[in-house]
């Protein structure tokens, strides 16, 4: 039993400092939207409201949070289009029946993709996923 024990502990410790180190890379590109509907981020549906996203430029991950629910996501994208007219938006694919999905994140210096037509096809059997919508973020 003591065996046991100790090997859950052992684990639970390996799991608080792989998180740690996870958090621990610089994020240090960040951006804040007002996301008025529901979303996925990745297979993961995140209600409406104020969200910070923030982005590793060297393995491409983007953290979404939500401070005032505890909501959030891990998603791991590829390099994307930057921004031209100087501000930050998010591109959403919708499937035009109220499904939305996380597409891109473009700002002036980074952009960041993610598979977000796979994840409506997946949802949303039967429906096409051609339109998008646009939310402006600040930093």
């Amino acid at each position: 039993m003591k065996k046991v024990v100790r090997r859950l502990i052992a684990l639970m410790l390996f799991m608080l400092a792989l998180n740690t180190a996870v958090w621990a890379q610089g994020f240090d590109h960040k951006v804040r939207a007002e996301v008025p509907f529901s979303f996925y981020a990745g297979d993961k549906l995140l209600p409406a409201g104020t969200y910070t996203f923030g982005f590793n430029l060297e393995n491409h991950y983007l953290v979404i949070a939500n401070k005032h629910n505890g909501d959030g996501a891990l998603l791991m994208g590829s390099p994307g289009d930057t921004e031209t007219n100087g501000s930050s938006v998010l591109v959403f694919r919708t499937d035009g029946d109220g499904l939305y999905a996380l597409e891109s994140l473009k700002a002036t210096d980074f952009g960041v993709s993610f598979r977000a037509d796979k994840t409506l096809a997946h949802l949303a059997k039967g429906h096409t996923s051609g339109s998008k919508t646009t939310v402006t973020a600040t930093p």
